[in-house]
C-alpha cells in the first residue's frame, strides 16, 4: 500500500466535492485528467477509497442510531469485535482503550429494535460481560462530512466549495417542486445505487435499472437535490496523515448540550458530535495528526468549550469495521449494510 501526497489531495479533494467531474479535479490538483483518473482507480482497486451515500435516517425509515460500549472478558475482545461487526445493524465497530473495550453505532432496521440487539443478541456472543447504550438524539457532524484539516490549501477548498454550492443550488432550482414530495420507487431504487456508488453516471444509473437516460437522469438529479441522499467519501483517517482517533465521552450543563455539540461539530479534527441518552450527554469522536495534537484538543478544544462538566477519553486500538465496510488496516472490504430502499434484494 502506497500513497503519496497527490493521492492524499486527491483523497481530500473528493471530500470537498465527492462527485466532481475529473476535469473539475485536475484543475484543483493542477495536475493532468489522466493523472487523476489513474490515481483514482488505483485508490479504488486498492480498497483504499470508496465513494458512497449518507442516507437520511427518515429516509431509511430506522429510528435513531444507538452507541453502544460493550466490555469483554480478557483475550476476547477481538473475537466480539468482529461478531459485532457481522450484524447488518452494525454500522462501526472500533477496539478502544479506556474502561470499555469496543465502541459500536448501530442503526435498527425498519421495523426493528434495538433493545432486542441490547438485551438477547450481543449479551449472548461468548465473552460479553457489560454493555452501555446511549440512544442518539441529535448530530452536528458525522464521519462522512469530515475532511481532512489542512491538506488543501484555502484556495482549493475555496474553489470545491463553490462548484459544490453552484451545483448544489442549481440542482434545487431545478427540483424544488420534487422537495416537498417522498421519493418514488425509481428514485428509491437510485438511492440504493448511490449507497453503493457515491459517483455513478446517468449511463450507468440508466443501465442498471434498465430505464432510459432521460428517467435516470431525472431520478438522479431528484435524489440529490432532495439532501436526504449525500455523496461521502469513505477512507481510513491513517491514510490522510490522522492515525491517532479519540472518543469522548462527555457530561454537559443540560441547558448547555446542544450549544456543545454544535460548537464540537464544527471543530476541523471532529468527525462525529452527537447529543445522547445515556450517562454521557455527549459522544465526540475526532483523529488527530499525534500526540501533540491530541494534547491541544484535550486542552483547549474541550477545555475551553462551556458547559463541559466531565471528559472521559478513549482512543482507537482498531477499527473493525467503519460505515458498513469491514476494515483491514486501511483497505475497506465492503460487505452487506441495511435493506434497500425500494425493496429489491
Amino acid at each position: 500500500m502506497q500513497v503519496d501526497p497527490l493521492d492524499v489531495a486527491l483523497v481530500a479533494a473528493l471530500q470537498q466535492a465527492p462527485r466532481a467531474p475529473i476535469n473539475t479535479l485536475s484543475e484543483v490538483l493542477e495536475t493532468s485528467a489522466s493523472t487523476v483518473s489513474r490515481r483514482l482507480t488505483r485508490l479504488f482497486d486498492d480498497r483504499l477509497l470508496r465513494i458512497t451515500a449518507s442516507i437520511s435516517w427518515s429516509l431509511r425509515q430506522t429510528g435513531h442510531p444507538t452507541i453502544l460500549w460493550v466490555q469483554t472478558s480478557p483475550a476476547s475482545t477481538r473475537e466480539v469485535a468482529s461478531r459485532i461487526a457481522e450484524l447488518p445493524q452494525a454500522q462501526s465497530v472500533y477496539i478502544v482503550s479506556g474502561d470499555t473495550d469496543i465502541h459500536c453505532l448501530l442503526h435498527p432496521t425498519a421495523g426493528g429494535d434495538i433493545g432486542e440487539l441490547a438485551l438477547d443478541v450481543i449479551p449472548h456472543i461468548p465473552g460479553v460481560e457489560r454493555i452501555a447504550s446511549h440512544r442518539i438524539l441529535a448530530t452536528s457532524a458525522r464521519s462522512g462530512d469530515w475532511k481532512a484539516p489542512g491538506v488543501l490549501s484555502a484556495d482549493q477548498v475555496a474553489f470545491l466549495e463553490g462548484e459544490a454550492i453552484a451545483a448544489t443550488a442549481s440542482l434545487e432550482a431545478g427540483h424544488a417542486e420534487d422537495r416537498s414530495r417522498p421519493l418514488r420507487r425509481t428514485e428509491l431504487r437510485v438511492a440504493d445505487l448511490l449507497a453503493d456508488s457515491g459517483r455513478i453516471t446517468v449511463m450507468q444509473a440508466a443501465e442498471a435499472l434498465d430505464i432510459t437516460r432521460a428517467t435516470a437522469a431525472r431520478a438522479l438529479e431528484t435524489v440529490l437535490a432532495s439532501g436526504l441522499v449525500r455523496p461521502r467519501v469513505d477512507v481510513e483517517p491513517e491514510l490522510m496523515g490522522f492515525p491517532v482517533e479519540v472518543f469522548a465521552q462527555i457530561r454537559s450543563t443540560p441547558s448547555l448540550t446542544m450549544n456543545l455539540v454544535t460548537e464540537l461539530g464544527a471543530h476541523p479534527n471532529v468527525r462525529f458530535a452527537a447529543m445522547t441518552a445515556g450517562v454521557a450527554s455527549l459522544v465526540v469522536q475526532a483523529n488527530m495528526k499525534g500526540d501533540s495534537d491530541l494534547y491541544t484538543f484535550v486542552t483547549e478544544g474541550l477545555g475551553n468549550a462551556t458547559g463541559i462538566t466531565d471528559v472521559s477519553l478513549s482512543t482507537n486500538l482498531a477499527t473493525v469495521k467503519h460505515n458498513w465496510n469491514i476494515v483491514d488496516g486501511s483497505r475497506l472490504s465492503p460487505v452487506a449494510g441495511l435493506p434497500s430502499l425500494s425493496g429489491e434484494a
